[in-house]
């Protein structure tokens, strides 16, 4: 026996009790905006695995020239030959009158079109003034569509039309299993119950990666499946895949403020209630943009999801979403512009998210619950939405 007084490290650990809170303390990971949005405004059920729908949209004003051809091509010319992409020789008639603006200032007359071969002819408005294209460029929205005029006493115009584009996409199976051995339930354990608390965190993972699928899933349906080889699995598509026509890649490239709001612009010209998801970088620009030109307006709360408000130099406002948990890192440059009105989650009838409990084999000690989830995107007019990609810095 020692010939002191005691002091807490001469005892015996056993003897000394372990000062532990009773809480652990999780990560924030349970960031899911666009599946709680979605959630609350866009749930809708599908009868089937494979849900489709057909989109149509107006005849626009602007297209695309491939390229120049005729006297035009070569040298001045009263008349010559335009040539269109595929899929918008059906914007065109004639009696149309179109313009050029990046190669000259003269109105074309359209006198003729070639659906084979995807080709406007025509001349100048007045027969009479020469068009020289042969130094001209094509590219997007390089030809603008006036209107039309018609010849007096004469009949009806040219009568075009355009069919609905189909669509499709998929219901994909998420599972998330869970368990604990029998003695484990019997535990004491600081932090509760363990299974309740395996429950809570695989909940928050299922909805992520729901979340992440939404944005990054590839449509796909493996008719023998990867797994046992015996059935169908189907994979949905995401935003990411989907979304074709508004894409701004910035190449790795700076962003300039300039360049945001054009892509905003591109983004919601069809949107009736847009909102941006923003990735990190995306994010760190309107912080410095809002020290230089106060655009950025006051922070609100929605879903308790932290939503800034962003004015553009047309008086534009849109919604934006940090969504930092997912666009970070090799997507911390990316930004997805999406219509909450043209956008959907689709559950299988009867099985939206449930958790399914005691799956374990009746022979084993154990107890086994699983999240399961039959859900997919949609994802209605993809050129109502739009994707900013490839942000390596800001300007």
């Amino acid at each position: 026996m020692a010939n002191e007084a005691l002091s807490p490290d001469m005892l015996s650990s056993s003897r000394v009790p372990i000062n532990m809170s009773d809480t652990i303390y999780d990560l924030n990971i349970d960031k899911t905006p666009l599946l709680k949005l979605l959630s609350m405004i866009g749930k809708e059920s599908s009868s089937n695995m494979k849900y489709e729908w057909m989109t149509e949209e107006r005849k626009l004003n602007w297209g695309t020239v491939s390229s120049f051809g005729g006297a035009w091509a070569t040298a001045a010319n009263v008349a010559g030959t335009i040539v269109v992409p595929a899929g918008e020789i059906g914007l065109y008639a004639v009696n149309d009158i179109v313009k050029l603006p990046s190669d000259t200032n003269t109105n074309i007359y359209i006198t003729a079109i070639n659906t084979s071969t995807y080709t406007l002819t025509g001349h100048s408005v007045d027969n009479t003034t020469t068009i020289d294209l042969s130094a001209g460029t094509t590219g997007t929205n390089k030809i603008f569509k006036i209107g039309n005029a018609v010849e007096l006493g004469s009949g009806r115009s040219q009568i075009t039309s355009q069919q609905p584009s189909d669509n499709y996409n998929y219901i994909q199976l998420f599972q998330t299993p869970f368990g604990v051995v029998e003695t484990t339930k019997s535990t004491k354990l600081r932090g509760g119950d363990a299974l309740s608390r395996e429950g809570n965190k695989k909940g928050i993972e299922h909805a992520f990666d729901i979340e992440q699928t939404l944005f990054f899933g590839q449509k796909h349906k493996a008719t023998t499946g990867y797994m046992n080889g015996e059935y169908e699995q189907y994979f949905t598509g995401g935003l990411y895949e989907t979304i074709a026509t508004n894409v701004q890649d910035e190449l790795s490239g700076s962003l300039t403020q300039t360049e945001f709001d054009n892509f905003i612009d591109m983004g919601i010209y069809y949107a009736d209630k847009p909102i941006i998801f923003a990735g990190t970088t995306i994010s760190k620009a309107l912080n410095v943009w809002m020290e230089g030109n106060v655009r950025v307006g006051q922070t609100e709360t929605v879903l308790g999801l932290s939503v800034n408000s962003y004015k553009t130099y047309d008086g534009k406002i849109v919604k934006i979403i940090s969504h930092k948990h997912l666009l970070k890192n090799a997507y911390s440059g990316f930004a997805f512009c999406v219509d909450l009105a043209d956008i959907k989650y689709k559950y299988l009838d009867g099985h939206d998210t449930k958790l399914y409990t005691n799956l374990q084999a009746p022979d084993v000690k154990q107890t086994i619950n699983e999240y399961r989830t039959w859900g997919g995107l949609w994802l209605g007019n993809e050129k109502r939405h739009g994707v900013l990609k490839n942000v390596a810095s800001i300007a």
